[in-house]
C-alpha cells in the first residue's frame, strides 16, 4: 500500500484548488475572505479550513502556546488566530464551535515523567512537576505519538519502552499531579492496562514514518553539501529547487524555506542549525536528528487535519523540552490548513518566494507541477545515495 507522503506526491493539487487557496491567502479583508470561501467553497462537497491570522479570535484564547520553565506547550501557528471555515455554514454567521486541545508529549518528556514514576531524582524536578500539573489543569488531551516517531530514531529496548507507556498512562489516569502520586504504586484498571498494551502493539516499525524521514533527511543532505560548495548562494538555491522537484519529485514547503534560510545564512536559524554549519565526524547523524525534528511537525499537522476530516476541530501541540525543535516550530507557522474534499492543505505565512525566486525557478516549478506522474519513489535509496556523498565529504576533511 502506498504511504501517506506517496500518495501527497502523486496527487497534486488540482488548479482550480490552488487558485481557490491563493485568492483566500492574498486577501487581507477579514469579511472578504468570509465571502470568497462562502462563493468558491460550493464546488466542494465538504470543505473545512483553519485560518490563522485574522486577528485574535476570543473564543481560542485559552488556546495560546506557552512555555513553561523551559518546557513547551507549542503548536504549529498562533492558534489564538484561529478561525474556522465550513462550507456547510455561513461563514458570517455565529454559530457553536466544539474545539479541543492535544499535547503530544515527546521522548524527552516521557523520559522525565518515567524516572519520577521510578522514584528517580530530576535535576529540575519541582519545575516538571509544575509543567505536568499545568497541563491536566488546563484541560489538555494527552498523546504519545511523537514519542513513537523518535522512537524510531533512538530504539527502546521493549521492556524500558513498556515501563515509558505505563507512565505515561497513570499520568493521563491521576485527577491530581503531585509528586508523591506519580511515585506511589497505582493499580491500573483491566481498561487501562489494555489501553497500554495497544499503545504497545502499534509501537513498531513504520515503513510510512521511515518514508517521510528519508524524503526530509535527502533535503537536508543536499543543502548540507551546497553549504560547503564556494559557489553563489542564489545558485545554491537553484540547486537545492532542481533536487527538490526533479529528482525527489517533490515539493516540500516548509523544508526549503527551513533550507533556503540556511543556505543565505539567515541569522534566525543560525542556532537551529547550528550542528551542520560546519563539517564534522557526526555530519550524517545530526542530518537525521533534525530530519526528525521536522516530523515532529509534519506529524501533528497530518493529526490535524485527519481530525478535521473526521469532524472534529482538535488543536495540537507539541510537549519538549527541546530548544532546536521550539525553534524550528516558531521559524515559519502555518496560515491555514484543512482539506478541500480529500485534498489536504497547508499554507505558511512564508515561502521560498520570499527568500529569493527568479525567472528560471518559476520555470523548474512549473515544469514540475505540469510533468505527469512517474511513479512510485524510492526515497530510501536516494537517501543511501546522497548520504555516501556526505561521508566522502566529511572523510576528505576529517583528514
Amino acid at each position: 500500500m502506498k504511504n501517506r507522503l506517496q500518495k501527497e506526491r502523486v496527487n497534486k493539487i488540482k488548479k482550480t484548488d490552488r487558485e481557490f487557496i491563493k485568492e483566500l491567502c492574498d486577501e487581507i479583508n477579514p469579511y472578504r475572505i468570509c465571502e470568497i470561501f462562502d462563493s468558491k467553497s460550493k464546488m466542494y462537497k465538504e470543505a473545512k479550513l483553519i485560518y490563522f491570522n485574522l486577528g485574535k479570535n476570543p473564543y481560542f484564547k485559552s488556546f495560546k502556546n506557552k512555555i513553561m520553565n523551559g518546557y513547551s506547550i507549542i503548536g504549529v501557528s498562533d492558534y489564538e488566530k484561529s478561525y474556522i471555515f465550513d462550507n456547510k455554514y455561513d461563514s458570517k454567521s455565529e454559530r457553536i464551535i466544539c474545539a479541543s486541545k492535544t499535547i503530544n508529549l515527546d521522548l524527552n518528556v516521557l523520559t522525565y515523567l518515567e524516572k519520577i514514576v521510578d522514584n528517580k531524582k530530576l535535576e529540575d524536578q519541582d519545575r516538571f512537576i509544575e509543567y505536568l500539573k499545568y497541563i491536566k489543569k488546563s484541560g489538555y488531551n494527552l498523546n504519545m505519538s511523537t514519542s513513537l516517531l523518535e522512537r524510531i530514531s533512538k530504539p527502546i529496548y521493549k521492556k524500558i519502552w513498556y515501563k515509558y507507556i505505563l507512565s505515561f498512562i497513570k499520568y493521563e489516569v491521576l485527577d491530581e499531579i503531585t509528586e508523591r502520586n506519580l511515585i506511589e504504586d497505582y493499580l491500573l484498571t483491566e481498561d487501562e492496562y489494555r489501553r497500554a498494551k495497544e499503545i504497545l502493539d502499534v509501537s513498531v516499525y513504520r515503513e510510512e514514518q521511515e518514508e517521510q524521514f528519508y524524503v526530509v533527511a535527502c533535503l537536508i543532505s543536499k543543502a548540507f553539501l551546497l553549504k560547503q560548495d564556494k559557489i553563489d548562494k542564489k545558485i545554491k538555491l537553484k540547486k537545492l529547487l532542481e533536487y527538490s522537484l526533479n529528482r525527489l519529485n517533490i515539493y516540500l514547503e516548509f523544508e526549503l524555506y527551513l533550507m533556503f534560510m540556511y543556505l543565505m545564512n539567515d541569522e534566525t536559524v543560525q542556532e537551529t542549525f547550528s550542528k551542520i554549519q560546519n563539517i564534522s565526524k557526526k555530519s550524517l547523524e545530526k542530518i537525521g536528528n533534525i530530519s526528525w525534528d521536522i516530523l515532529h511537525i509534519r506529524l501533528i499537522e497530518m493529526q490535524m487535519i485527519s481530525d478535521l476530516k473526521g469532524g472534529q476541530i482538535v488543536f495540537h501541540y507539541i510537549g519538549t523540552k527541546d530548544i532546536g525543535l521550539q525553534n524550528i516550530i516558531n521559524i515559519n507557522p502555518l496560515k491555514l490548513i484543512g482539506f478541500l474534499d480529500g485534498q489536504s492543505i497547508m499554507v505558511r505565512e512564508k515561502n521560498i518566494k520570499d527568500i529569493f525566486f527568479d525567472e528560471q525557478m518559476g520555470v523548474i516549478f512549473d515544469k514540475h507541477i505540469n510533468k505527469a506522474n512517474i511513479g512510485t519513489m524510492n526515497y530510501k535509496e536516494i537517501f543511501t545515495e546522497i548520504s555516501s556523498e556526505v561521508e566522502k565529504l566529511v572523510n576528505a576533511n576529517m583528514k
